[in-house]
């Protein structure tokens, strides 16, 4: 990450966009984090539109309160109420019988 203190930023900002493309560039003031500039996926694109969301962000803060008030779900009483089946427990497997089923595999 290249650093740059914004008061000495004088290049055009396609210049720090071509720059951001390698390795993203931090933009500071005063010393401390201000704009942070990266090459961007059409992943990230989503992210940053649903992360950036006020609509979204409230939706997260309600139902991080709720979580805290009331707790939450074990993953069986989650199931149960969508009415997916129960994960059995199940036991462990040697390396040896591993190793016999890919022998038998790779000879059949």
């Amino acid at each position: 990450m290249k650093a740059i203190e914004l008061k000495q930023a004088k290049r055009s900002i396609s210049a720090y966009a071509k720059m951001a493309y390698e390795t993203p560039v931090l933009l500071t003031s005063a010393g401390r984090p201000y704009v942070v500039m990266t090459r961007a996926a059409t992943e990230d694109l989503e992210d940053l539109a649903v992360g950036s969301s006020p609509a979204f962000r409230a939706i997260m803060e309600r139902s991080d309160a709720r979580y805290r008030a009331e707790g939450g779900l074990s993953a069986e009483e989650v199931r149960d109420r969508l009415g997916a089946p129960r994960v059995s427990a199940r036991r462990p497997v040697s390396v040896r019988k591993v190793r016999k089923a890919v022998a038998r595999r790779s000879r059949g």
